[in-house]
Parts: C-alpha cells; structure tokens; sequence
C-alpha cells in the first residue's frame, strides 16, 4: 500500500496521468470544468493538479477559450496492484462469482494495473474473526482490493482498519463503503408486494443469521414488514422472515417447522442453494410450483436456470458493471474515492412460478 501521504491535487493529478497513458485522452484534455466533474474535486484542487502537470510538461499552459493540450503520454508513473477475491458460500454462488471474477481479472490487465493474488486461498464464513480476517489481508500487500460479494463483517473489519477497498455486492447496505450493491431491500419489498397482490398472505423470506444481525428487525426484514403493513396484513418476524443457522438451526429444520404451521404459500429466496432443499421437501409432500407454491429468487444464475425455467427472479446483473467497478477500485488505490456506495436496482423477471393462491 502506499504510504506516503500525498495531496489531494497530487493523487487528481496521477489519475489524469492514468488516464492519459490508458487512452482515455490523447490529444487534449476536458475543460476544468469538465475535468472536476469527471475526478468529482472541486475547481481549486482541479487548477492545482493541472499546474503540477503543467510543470511535468504533460500538458501545455492555458490558452484563453482553448483546451489545454496533451504534450506528452507519460509512462505509468506507478504500477497500481489490485487483489481481486469472491466469499463462496455455496456452490451456484461460485459457479457465477468465478465468470465475474475472471472478467474483472481481464478488465484490471488491459488498463495496465497489475492483479495480486491473495495469499490466502480462502476466508471461511465459519472463521469470521478480527485475527483470521485480519490474516487474510494483512499476508497480501496491495494498493487496493475488489471484493464481489462479502460477508459483512469482512468489510466492518476493513473499514475499522481503513483498508482499501471496493465492493461488488453482498449483504453491506449502509456501510460507508465504496461499492456498487444490488438493492435486495427493495427487491424484498417489491416481491413480497407482488405476492400479497396474487393473494398469498403466507410468504416465508428465510434469513441467514450467521449473514445478518439477530438483534432486532434487520433493513431487509422491515421493508417486508412495510409491505405487510400497506397491505393492511399481520406481518410476524416467526412465521414471515424466520431466522436459520449453519450451527443452532439448520435451513432443512427450518422449512420443517414453517411447513408445520400453516402451510406456506409462497417463498422468497436469496439464491438458488436455498431453492433445492425447498424443493425436495415440495417434492416429498407432493406441492407443485406455482400451482401450490409461488417462489421468487433474489438471484441470477443462467446456468440453473436451464435447468429450473419458470422461476421468477429479481436479477442484478454484476457483470454490466465490472469496468464501472474497476475504475472505482483504482480511485480508490490512488485515495480519490468519493466513499460512496451506489444501490443498483434488481430487475423483475416474471416467468410462471407465482400464481394466485387457490382457495381452499
């Protein structure tokens, strides 16, 4: 990482000097206006980045009503390192995260920042202590990492540690991170909104409490809440939004006892991992989907869905922004990074897996 402080105006001025040497501009620059806007600094930093270039004789001095020209296509002043790492929770996750990760692998190459690999393999979602995360990062030195979808509390520990990063999705809304997250909150509003709409009132949402916080309601469980609540319905965190564990609840006892109250009419899933034990167990009991049993699936994974057509999804496609996310991760390497975290919206693919609830 670097270590050396180095001003706002130095760090602008080494990113249009990325730029300039990645193509971005050849023969002359933006308006300062303009430039400010794309390095989104303000005016006075964006004057004194152009000076310091000026003074390296990258580009020409200003010239009244005329854009300053590009003398010089400078060398890579540094050679920017960049980790790229994917958590695995199961294995329709890796099958996806692999592609993602091999695309953003290639992104990083052809604009010429060098790709580390971490020196850890793997962190497990068992083992999410300060030490064992502390390990991971600590054993690889890099000037920024792009992790696709983390646990929360790997990014709770880099931003404790301030270390560099920037993420792909994962369970992190409203963390102060730079990143670009799938809006599954919204995604969990919409869907439950949909069901109530085709009559189900009976719509289990499992959370993975190793995943999200067991105290209280978490952001994902109130927007499913809210939609009970519009629709004027009782809404219950036990029998709506009902918490599993890898280690006291199992997600199989967990669709066990759900199907020991009143049977469930519809389901919301965060991924297809979660749909196979479900549908063994429909399966076992003889319950069709859709025509007993509406899912939706907050997830996208063209490869199964060959093999499960008519599963209604909420889709974010990750791999649209892979070159939005790279340029975001040397932002952050070279300490330019608004912070920001950006919410993408998930899509609604309606196919044939919700219906409306049949009376009984």
């Amino acid at each position: 990482m670097n270590s050396k402080k180095k001003k706002l105006s130095e760090l602008a001025a080494e990113e249009v000097q990325d730029r300039i040497a990645n193509g971005e501009w050849s023969t002359t620059l933006p308006n300062e206006h303009g430039l400010a806007d794309v390095l989104q600094i303000s005016r006075r930093v964006t004057r004194e980045s152009l000076l310091i270039l000026e003074k390296s004789g990258i580009i020409s001095a200003p010239v009244r009503g005329k854009r300053r020209s590009i003398l010089t296509i400078p060398d890579r002043h540094q050679s920017i390192s960049v980790a790229v790492y994917f958590m695995p929770y199961s294995l329709d996750n890796d099958l996806s995260s692999m592609l993602t990760v091999k695309e953003i692998t290639s992104v990083i190459i052809h604009s010429g920042m060098h790709v580390v690999t971490p020196a850890h393999n793997e962190l497990s979602h068992a083992d999410l202590t300060d030490v064992a995360i502390g390990a991971f990062f600590n054993n690889s030195k890099v000037d920024a990492w792009i992790l696709l979808r983390p646990a929360r509390a790997v990014v709770e520990y880099t931003l404790k540690h301030k270390i560099p990063v920037f993420c792909l999705g994962g369970d992190i809304i409203g963390l102060n991170v730079p990143s670009i997250v799938d809006n599954r909150t919204k995604a969990i509003y919409e869907g439950t909104k949909i069901l109530l709409a085709a009559g189900h009132s009976r719509i289990v949402a499992p959370f993975r409490q190793d995943r999200h916080p067991s105290a209280g309601l978490n952001h994902m469980q109130e927007a499913m809440k809210k939609a009970f609540d519009e629709h004027k319905t009782q809404w219950s965190q036990q029998y709506h939004a009902p918490y599993w564990s890898g280690e006291t609840k199992s997600y199989c006892e967990m669709l066990a006892e759900q199907f020991k109250v009143t049977r469930p009419t519809a389901f919301i899933l965060g991924s297809y991992s979660e749909l196979m034990p479900l549908l063994s167990y429909m399966n076992f009991m003889r319950l069709r989907i859709g025509e007993d049993i509406s899912i939706i699936i907050n997830q996208k994974h063209p490869e199964l869905e060959h093999i499960l057509p008519g599963i209604d999804t909420f889709e974010f496609d990750e791999r649209k922004l892979i070159q939005q996310a790279c340029s975001e991760a040397k932002k952050v390497a070279i300490g330019i990074s608004d912070g920001e975290q950006k919410l993408i919206d998930m899509a609604h693919h309606k196919r044939k897996s919700v219906q409306s609830v049949k009376n009984s």
